[in-house]
């Protein structure tokens, strides 16, 4: 057994470097243009070494023949090769060690098929398919041709009343002129605007709103007090777009927001009209990822607050305390990269900051007091300049606003 090991350690070093000798000749080959050898030589690697370097450049090369072949035949499977070939090599490359080395020829592949899908579904949506499936595998982008094709949806019904079999007297008032049990009005055209119960003056029991086309916009439930109601809100077209509870005709407890009636986008907790537990907005580029996280305390921000990038990885985080900035604060980019680190107390920054330098990569440190620098004038040009530019764009990595945070029209 100690003989095995031996041998293995006395291997490994070996191991290791042919395979760095083979990366090389697959990358000469590539850079060279000779994408067919490539693909020839590269096959007997693709198996013997668990690296993803030979798997990226196999849907590399397969990427450039699509590009220049004019046999339809041997073009659409290369392309097809090339995707499939870069699946592989997101699997194996776990930690994304090489995608931002690569991020321009992959970015090229996730433009030619956005083009290539919008183009079929033009002709025809199911040829289309494959295309925006891999869109959302492999790039995280659902597109709106993605939705229309794979997300369920709900067709607009005509209007089908609560209380279509009543027969009892309507919009009727007591002796004190409290108003009890079916009210009903209707809009000029005919249609039923709403159709409620009531009891001693209140609403009690089933209440149904419509749009003037007769297709349902609030189906609620009251409890006999008229104080609590559940309810389910929709657009004009029929889909459900929210739900949750009211106290008092304020929102209460949890609200969930909907994308074509199927998908929470987000959620929010309440107390009696006032945010009050977590807020969450979920990513379509990653669902259920999320793509905005914080919690409020009676109204107010407290605890952490995460906003993140399409690809799942955070963009911005903040601590909170009674709706001010208490604690760490970061920004990254895209790769996962701090950009901006440091500490806030009361909205004032505090300590050491740390701001990346990307063309000498290296931090950047200023220490403030109660929100002011104490070695700014100690700052090369250079320093000082990347300072007053991150100090410009900040706001590309602060909280944005809630138009932004609900870019598909959820309400809040």
């Amino acid at each position: 057994m100690q003989v095995k090991y031996l041998l293995l350690l006395i291997i490994a070093p070996f191991m290791l470097n042919a395979q760095a000798k083979q990366i090389k000749k697959i990358e000469d080959y590539y850079n060279s243009g000779d994408y067919s050898t490539l693909l020839e030589k590269n096959q007997k690697y693709l198996n013997k070494y668990n690296e993803p370097l030979f798997y990226y450049y196999q849907s590399f090369a397969n990427f450039q023949l699509f590009k220049t072949t004019s046999d339809n035949i041997q073009k659409n499977r290369n392309y097809n090769n090339s995707l499939m070939y870069l699946g592989y090599a997101y699997q194996k490359d776990r930690n994304n060690e090489y995608k931002d080395k690569f991020s321009d020829i992959i970015q090229e592949i996730k433009d030619s098929t956005l083009a290539i899908g919008k183009r079929e579904y033009q002709k025809d949506k199911k040829s289309s398919e494959f295309y925006f499936k891999k869109l959302a595998q492999l790039f995280k982008d659902t597109t709106d041709e993605y939705i229309d094709l794979f997300v369920p949806k709900t067709p607009a019904m005509l209007q089908v009343l609560a209380f279509n079999n009543y027969n009892g007297k309507i919009n009727q008032t007591d002796e004190n002129g409290k108003k009890q049990g079916l009210w009903i009005e209707k809009y000029d055209n005919g249609v039923v605007k709403y159709e409620i119960e009531f009891k001693d003056g209140h609403p009690a029991g089933v209440f149904r709103k419509y749009y003037k086309t007769g297709i349902l916009s609030a189906d609620m439930f009251f409890d006999n007090q008229g104080v609590r109601a559940a309810a389910i809100l929709y657009d004009e077209t029929g889909n459900k777009k929210s739900m949750g509870y009211f106290y008092n005709k304020k929102r209460d407890s949890l609200w969930q927001f909907f994308l074509n009636d199927s998908i929470v986008i987000s959620e929010i907790t309440y107390s009696r009209g006032i945010k009050n537990g977590p807020e969450r907005v979920y990513s379509l580029y990653s669902y259920p990822n999320y793509a905005m996280e914080r919690f409020w305390k009676n109204g107010k921000l407290d605890s952490t607050y995460m906003i993140a990038y399409p690809n799942g990885q955070p963009k911005f985080l903040a601590k909170y305390k009674n709706n001010m900035r208490n604690g760490d604060y970061a920004t990254f980019d895209q790769t996962g990269k701090a950009i901006v680190v440091g500490q806030y107390v009361n909205d004032l920054r505090v300590g050491e900051w740390k701001f990346w330098d990307s063309k000498n990569h290296k931090y950047i440190k200023i220490n403030y007091k109660e929100g002011l620098p104490e070695n700014y004038e100690e700052l090369t040009d250079e320093e000082t300049k990347i300072i007053n530019e991150w100090e410009k764009k900040k706001g590309e990595y602060e909280e944005p606003s809630t138009e932004n945070i609900y870019q598909y029209g959820n309400e809040q």
